[in-house]
């Protein structure tokens, strides 16, 4: 029982600040790439109102039609949230694994 709060706690500790440090990083993110991420939101609201069999070709129309420097944006945004989803999930097996005793 003691080893396994030996390794729970310091587990516990790593994902709660995994979630701070994500949680400041992305605020970061979408305040310096705000005109990216609104952008896109307005791509994904005029694709939503197209029929279903319509939106592929509207989306790469739209990525086609991009600015390089939205594009750009909008790829490192997405690449922030998986990075960060990759660090959340890896905090998260550490205190599974502990629980599970493996």
């Amino acid at each position: 029982m003691r080893s396994m709060l030996n390794d729970l706690v310091p587990a516990s500790f790593v994902l709660v600040g995994t979630l701070i440090q994500m949680r400041l990083s992305l605020q970061e993110v979408a305040i310096s790439r705000r005109e990216a991420i609104q952008h896109k939101v307005a791509e994904d609201q005029l694709v939503a109102e197209l029929a279903w069999f319509r939106r592929r070709r509207a989306r790469r129309d739209f990525i086609k039609d991009r600015e390089p420097e939205v594009h750009r944006a909008i790829r490192e945004a997405w690449l922030h949230v998986f990075a960060w989803a990759l660090l959340f999930a890896a905090a998260a097996t550490a205190i599974v694994n502990t629980i599970a005793g493996d």
